[in-house]
């Protein structure tokens, strides 16, 4: 019965007739791309758990704005970055 193909022996095999150089080369390639994915994936995993954070902190927080009536029947909107009124008629 014949063997069936693996890629990883082939792989393998050529690995072992290559030059010094080239397998040098393979070798730090290998680690390169290996220490580029773990640190895409820390940075994932750190930008991720900075925004469940902050979004907790900010839902947790005081609110951006206000939003009041006055006797008039004018909504008043206040916030630290809003005009002090928003003009507009109440619907009644």
């Amino acid at each position: 019965m014949e063997p069936s193909y693996s890629v990883w022996a082939d792989a393998l095999a050529k690995f072992q007739n290559a030059s010094d150089p080239i397998q040098a080369l393979c070798i730090l390639a290998l680690a390169a791309t290996i220490f580029g994915m773990v640190w895409c994936v820390t940075r994932l995993i750190r930008d991720i758990t900075v925004a469940i954070l902050h979004r907790s902190a900010r839902c947790h927080g005081p609110a951006p704005y206000d939003a009041t009536r006055d006797p008039e029947g004018r909504w008043r909107l206040h916030g630290r970055a809003m005009p002090p009124v928003i003009s507009g008629r109440a619907r009644r």
